[in-house]
C-alpha cells in the first residue's frame, strides 16, 4: 500500500494513538478498512438500501472489529425516528450476511450532512450526530428550552452543553441562544436562526473543545509524548 494514501496515514495515526506497536495489528486494521468499504458498496447495491432508504438519503457505516481500534465510552442518545429506521435497515442487511455478529453503534463518532432550508437560502451543514439530533428537533418547534432538549435527546449533560455551544455560540450560529452568552445554563432557551446567512453553500459546524483539567492536561501531554515515540519507532523500522 502506498504510504502517501490519506486513509493509510490516518490509520497509522490512529494506531499510534492507541499505543499499538505490532505490525500484525496494523495489517488487521488495514484489512478492517478494506472490508468495511466492500460492505458499504454491497449495502448500496442491496435491496434493503434501494427499496427501504428514502430517495436522496445516502448512508455509509464504518464496520470495525472491536480489539483493533481505540475504545470509546458509550454515549447514549435518543435518535429521531428516521435515523433509527436507517440504522435498522443497515442492521438487517449486515446480519443477513454475517449472522451471529453484533453491531455496537458509536454515537460519538457519527456525523451527517444536513440540507437546511433557511429563509435566506439553502445550506448544507456538516455536523456531528449529536448536533444532528438537536437540530432535527427544530423541524417541529421554533423554540426549545435547554431542559426540553435534554429530555428529548437523552444526551449527557456536559456533551449537550458543548453541542449547543457549537450550534449557537460558535462561528456557524444556526441556533440563537436566549439570553445571549457563551455558557449554556439550565434556564436558557434556543430558537432556530431564521436570519442565518453565509457566503458558502456547504458549512462545517465545528465542535467546541472543553477546557481540560490539570489532570487531563497532564494525561494528554504524556499521551502525545508516547505517540511521538511510536512514530519515531515506526519511521526507523521503515528506513531499515
Amino acid at each position: 500500500m502506498n504510504c502517501k494514501d490519506g486513509a493509510f496515514l490516518l490509520l497509522v495515526s490512529i494506531v499510534f494513538r492507541s499505543a499499538v506497536r505490532s505490525s500484525s495489528f496494523l495489517r488487521s486494521c488495514v484489512w478492517d478498512i478494506e472490508l468495511s468499504k466492500e460492505i458499504n458498496e454491497s449495502f448500496r447495491q442491496s435491496s434493503q438500501a434501494r427499496i427501504k432508504l428514502p430517495s436522496g438519503i445516502e448512508m455509509s457505516v464504518h464496520v470495525l472489529t472491536t480489539g483493533y481500534w481505540p475504545t470509546y465510552p458509550p454515549m447514549d442518545v435518543r435518535l429521531p425516528h428516521e435515523l433509527n429506521v436507517y440504522q435498522d435497515i443497515f442492521k438487517e442487511f449486515y446480519l443477513s450476511k454475517y449472522s451471529g455478529r453484533r453491531l455496537m453503534w458509536q454515537n460519538s463518532l457519527g456525523h451527517c450532512v444536513l440540507k437546511v432550508d433557511f429563509p435566506k437560502g439553502k445550506k448544507e451543514l456538516a455536523v456531528s450526530l449529536f448536533q444532528t439530533v438537536v437540530l432535527m428537533l427544530f423541524n417541529d418547534a421554533q423554540k426549545l428550552s435547554f431542559l426540553d432538549i435534554k429530555e428529548s435527546t437523552g444526551i449527557e449533560d456536559k456533551e449537550l452543553r458543548r453541542t449547543l455551544q457549537s450550534l449557537a455560540c460558535g462561528k456557524v450560529r444556526v441556533l440563537q441562544k436566549l439570553p445571549k452568552g457563551r455558557d449554556v445554563e439550565d434556564d436558557d432557551s434556543f430558537i432556530f436562526n431564521e436570519g442565518f446567512t453565509a457566503p458558502l453553500y456547504r458549512l462545517k459546524v465545528n465542535a467546541i473543545q472543553m477546557k481540560e483539567t490539570v489532570e487531563e492536561n497532564t494525561s494528554t501531554t504524556e499521551r502525545v509524548f508516547q505517540d511521538r515515540q511510536y512514530q519515531l519507532s515506526y519511521l526507523f523500522q521503515q528506513e531499515n
